[in-house]
């Protein structure tokens, strides 16, 4: 017979086993859990120091390439566009540091920049539209076709009548040209500044300059104007001239559609785009389009993903 002292004993035994059991059983799962997750960790330090390290090596890359094209630049316009006149033309938030790189790979290139003429936001501005066709009547170019549609689309028009110039065209006179900037200055629709101490006067070729693609928050209605207003410059000037080359800052990849996109995607066959031109890079592509503008060809070309970084370069 088992007494009650016994009966105690089996009990306290028993969950002193269990106690123990749980106890070394949770004990030797911790280690476990601990080892295996401390081992998961190094894996993903060493994981993000590798990346580093391979980030570090495609900066340093990027910056060789950079001061590789810097360099090589001269050598690749050189001559190219030799004999050749071009006006260059502004959007409204466009850079000026672009802008005098520009015209510095340009005269490298042996050109001779011949407007520098940048546009203001009422110009793109539809409410403005019955002005610009104020001002639109009140200009005379003689022998050119009186140009119709809206109020921006006629400004634009005879904007871009003075602005370019065919060999086998008749040269405005420079009371003509004079006049219709003024006209146009003194509306506050564009601004021009002296190349070189010069007045503007036609080009041969023709850049239109966009700024940086337009902010989430912006009015998508002012935004689809102003791409409509240099959708249609764009066109214009590549009529009047050899031809007109757009061209924009490198895109934001995951921001909204830069300018340069958007006017490249509407003028269809005739007018180039070049991104990029804020580095070397696209700077010469800039400088290969126009050449391959005067050989009557056009494409898309820079340094975003899908475009030809340049044409084929001509002899």
């Amino acid at each position: 017979m088992v007494d009650f002292r016994y009966h105690v004993v089996s009990i306290v035994a028993v969950f002193l086993a269990l106690a123990l059991g749980l106890f070394l059983g949770s004990t030797t799962l911790q280690g476990a859990v601990f080892q295996n997750l401390q081992k998961h960790v190094t894996n993903a330090e060493n994981h993000v120091s590798a990346l580093e390290s391979t980030v570090d090596q495609l900066n340093a890359q990027i910056d060789h390439d950079r001061a590789f094209a810097r360099l090589v630049e001269p050598y690749a316009v050189t001559g190219r566009l030799s004999g050749q006149l071009v006006t260059i033309v502004s959007a409204p938030g466009a850079s000026g540091d672009i802008r005098t790189q520009l015209i510095a790979t340009l005269e490298r290139a042996g050109a001779t920049v011949t407007a520098d003429v940048r546009l203001q936001s009422a110009l793109m501005d539809p409410r403005q539209d019955a002005f610009l066709s104020g001002l639109a009547d009140r200009v005379s170019i003689p022998e050119r076709e009186v140009a119709s549609g809206t109020g921006a689309e006629r400004a634009v028009a005879q904007i871009a009548d003075v602005l370019g110039i065919r060999p086998q065209t008749k040269p405005l006179s420079t009371s003509t040209i004079a006049n219709v900037l003024a006209t146009y200055t003194d509306g506050n629709l564009l601004t021009t500044t002296p190349v070189h101490g010069t007045d503007p006067r036609p080009g041969t070729l023709a850049l239109v300059l966009t700024g940086p693609a337009p902010a989430k928050t912006a009015d998508p209605q002012l935004v689809q104007a102003e791409e409509s207003v240099l959708v249609d410059l764009a066109k214009d000037l590549d009529a009047t001239s050899l031809g007109a080359v757009v061209v924009g800052p490198t895109p934001n990849p995951t921001g909204p559609t830069d300018l340069v996109s958007a006017v490249a995607s509407s003028t269809g066959n005739g007018v180039s785009a070049v991104r990029g031109v804020d580095q070397n890079a696209g700077q010469v592509a800039a400088v290969f389009a126009l050449v391959e503008q005067i050989n009557g060809k056009y494409g898309s070309y820079g340094t975003n993903p899908g475009a030809k970084p340049l044409p084929t370069p001509s002899p």
